[in-house]
């Protein structure tokens, strides 16, 4: 066999083994998880790796050495988090894809030196966006991969990310990272908002970026007019991936029809904005015309749009468009879902995912409409052709109208799994709307007795009896005909009768009559904001004193999710080494405890990334996401969007209990009080009459909060410890804490 023959041969069985493990997307999508070896950024020791970076950087200008310490120290703890927090993905295919086209881009510019220097990972956030890391980690985002549209155009926006870490823009970014992170652990913002303030650089900084990224780009060979094309990509991000027009046929089925009235295009293309030429001389950062301007102003050059296999892209693109209904679903995004996943079922119409993106969506807004909530977190994104499900959505359907459809496609999936979702919106039209199950139609013959009893008595004759009429009296049957025929479509296309029709094609009613009977017998009270605030009170009283009182728990096989510890000051600042130490070892405690435990336990904590096996890793990752996700979806009143995704690790590991330690640490809101000063605020406040039970007040500095509960398999607490007190943090009194923990549950 010749070189070139073995070569093709090991190309064929290559691309054989890359193809067998893509998706088609043609029936289903399986989301993207975290693969093969685990990267040794995910468990560094912070403290470590501030002291190897200071050894290597100890002198750079306009750093004072202890600003450069708190600097590394707080980086790399924000890095941490951040790695740890299940966003991240690693050995996946878009992971894989984004590290081949940046190796590449390194190679083809001269630059492979530099390999060493930066790590590639894709962001499963919707939000489209590339950010830098202090230390070289570049995170593209789903968002952005679904958006772009060819390998020339990532490579451009690699190469402005990897100029950032070049020009060292971290480190003059310092005070706007320390404010970020403080709002980020004080919950002010979420991570789609971190997300966003990440990648946030001054006016001098995307300018400069732009002009080296250009540079790297330019030298790898690529086309240069891709670099503009990708600005224009990111000022138009805010829209879908594409505009297709939504008409009146998206939910119709045979019988169900919706109006034709309901759906308006008037204002569709008027309503894309276009800041492109924004005012940005008063900006720390620079419009898209601007960075346009810059770009346009360096020499064009003929180049490549790939140099790997063009299929590939589309493949990614279409991989990374598909996850991103998932994330518009994380990020309560719903019209965004609904609207993007009818876009791509317009190519791949049977799939099952897709059904249920929008189902679950439709849900939500369902719920949200409930409440007078429209929670879409993107103002910008209700233009172009989306706009009109969100006029369809909020302003034409009422209420129950929406919680009909939202039944209606969810009886489509014919997956008993999605059960609960129906039952609930039952339940909203039983006791919201006073709808019953006679309202709704499962008879054809019915439907028209129902029309004709709306209509002047029409009797229709045979085509026999109508040629013996006269003339005067063929005009007149077909006058009154027309007039029949027109009350009766009237009549079809009133919005309550296309309602009626909504479940007609489902092939159990009496199912759906069993669920409408057994809403009746519910309470219709079901969240604890709907009792009077009396019976809350003596609730809460119920709950904290259950929660400081030892009695045995027996329970058994529980998940130790994870272990956190938080020391902040007053102002939300953390104390990055401290927590780090703090944390390693309440989990180390924590660890030793369920050791000795006659209960199963089994540690998930990112504590332990370095000794879990990377489905381990997303076990931990699934369960988070749904913890976030549920508490978000109880707010809302609805169920939880992602409990199928928990009720398959929980099924896969035959643990159904969660456990979660936390201990927060932080100063006292009155800030620090020098000990002289509390000395003696306490001799004079003893003395006074009736002044000595300020005392507590005065001299207290810390407040110590630690807290660990158990969730069961629906996400429902079923055991809660907690303690506070006012001493400055302690390990030992942690440690007396969990141990008081592990001996109240018992097998």
């Amino acid at each position: 066999m010749t070189k070139n023959s073995l070569l093709l041969l090991v190309a064929v069985i290559l691309t054989s083994i890359l193809t067998g493990q893509q998706q088609t997307f043609e029936t289903d999508y399986i989301l993207s998880k975290c693969e093969g070896e685990t990267p040794k950024e995910f468990t560094v020791d912070i403290l470590e790796k501030t002291k190897k970076n200071l050894a290597t950087d100890s002198t750079f200008d306009g750093f004072e050495k202890s600003k450069l310490v708190k600097f590394y120290e707080n980086s790399n703890y924000f890095i941490q988090q951040f790695l740890s927090g299940g966003k991240v993905l690693f050995g996946d295919e878009m992971t894989n894809y984004v590290n081949k086209v940046a190796h590449n881009l390194l190679e083809k510019s001269g630059n492979e030196a530099l390999k060493s220097k930066f790590k590639f990972y894709v962001l499963r956030s919707n939000i489209v966006n590339a950010i830098c890391m202090p230390d070289g980690s570049i995170f593209i985002t789903v968002g952005l991969l679904s958006q772009m549209e060819n390998e020339a155009q990532l490579a451009f926006v690699i190469g402005h990310e990897m100029q950032h870490f070049l020009s060292q823009h971290g480190k003059e970014s310092f005070l706007e990272l320390e404010k970020l992170k403080a709002e980020y652990n004080r919950g002010r913002i979420d991570f789609e908002s971190a997300v966003s303030s990440l990648s946030a650089h001054s006016r001098e900084h995307e300018i400069e970026s732009d002009n080296g990224g250009f540079d790297i780009f330019k030298k790898a060979g690529y086309a240069t007019s891709e670099a503009e094309k990708m600005l224009m990509v990111l000022q138009y991000s805010h829209l879908p991936f594409d505009e297709k027009k939504i008409d009146a046929t998206i939910f119709n089925s045979e019988h169900y029809v919706i109006p034709n009235s309901y759906f308006d295009f008037s204002d569709v293309f008027s309503s894309i904005e276009d800041d492109s030429e924004r005012d940005d001389s008063k900006s720390s950062h620079p419009n898209i015309k601007t960075r346009i301007t810059n770009v346009n102003k360096k020499e064009e050059k003929e180049g490549v749009f790939s140099y790997f296999d063009k299929k590939e892209f589309k493949y990614i693109q279409t991989k990374a468009r598909f996850e991103n209904q998932y994330l518009n679903i994380l990020n309560r995004q719903f019209v965004k879902a609904v609207y993007e996943s009818f876009l791509l079922k317009s190519k791949f119409p049977n799939n099952k995912y897709l059904d249920e993106c929008i189902a679950k969506s439709l849900y939500a807004i369902a719920k949200q409409k409930e409440l007078k909530i429209s929670n879409e977190r993107n103002d910008s994104y209700r233009q172009g052709n989306s706009l009109v499900l969100f006029h369809l959505f909020y302003d034409k359907f009422t209420k129950k109208e929406m919680s009909i459809l939202a039944v209606k496609q969810l009886l489509e999936l014919n997956d008993k799994a999605f059960h609960v979702y129906i039952e609930d919106l039952v339940f909203d039209l039983y006791h919201n709307h006073s709808t019953v199950f006679s309202e709704f139609s499962f008879d054809s013959q019915e439907l028209a007795k129902q029309a004709k009893k709306q209509t002047a008595e029409f009797q229709e004759i045979d085509s026999v009896e109508f040629l013996a009429l006269t003339k005067i009296e063929k005009i007149k049957y077909l006058k009154k005909k027309k007039l029949f025929e027109e009350k009766v479509s009237d009549t079809l296309e009133n919005s309550k009768t296309y309602a009626e029709l909504a479940f007609y094609d489902y092939s159990e009613p009496e199912w759906i009559e069993s669920v409408f009977d057994s809403v009746k017998k519910q309470n219709k009270i079901r969240y604890f904001d709907e009792l009077s605030f009396s019976r809350q009170r003596e609730l809460r009283k119920e709950r904290d004193k259950k929660a400081r009182t030892f009695k045995k728990q027996h329970l058994d096989s529980i998940l130790i999710l994870s272990v956190n510890y938080s020391w902040r000051d007053n102002k939300g600042k953390v104390n990055s080494s401290e927590s780090f130490e703090f944390k390693n070892e309440a989990s180390r405690v924590t660890r030793k405890l369920a050791g000795e435990s006659p209960v199963a336990f089994k540690f998930l904590g990112v504590e332990l990334f370095d000794s879990l096996s990377v489905d381990e890793m997303n076990d931990n990752f699934i369960l988070n996401e749904w913890i976030n996700e549920m508490s978000e979806s109880y707010e809302d009143k609805m169920l939880s969007l992602t409990q199928n995704r928990a009720d398959e690790v929980f099924d896969r590991t035959n643990y159904k209990k969660i456990m979660l330690v936390n201990f927060v640490a932080f100063k006292d809101e009155t800030g620090y009080t020098p000990l002289v000063v509390r000395i003696t605020l306490a001799g004079v406040l003893t003395m006074v009459p009736g002044m000595w039970p300020l005392l507590p007040i005065a001299t207290k500095n810390y407040v110590n909060i630690s807290d660990v509960k158990i969730l069961d398999e629906n996400g429902y607490i079923i055991f809660r410890r907690t303690h506070e007190s006012n001493a400055k943090p302690n390990l030992k009194n942690n440690e007396l804490f969990l141990n008081d923990v592990f001996e109240q549950i018992v097998k």
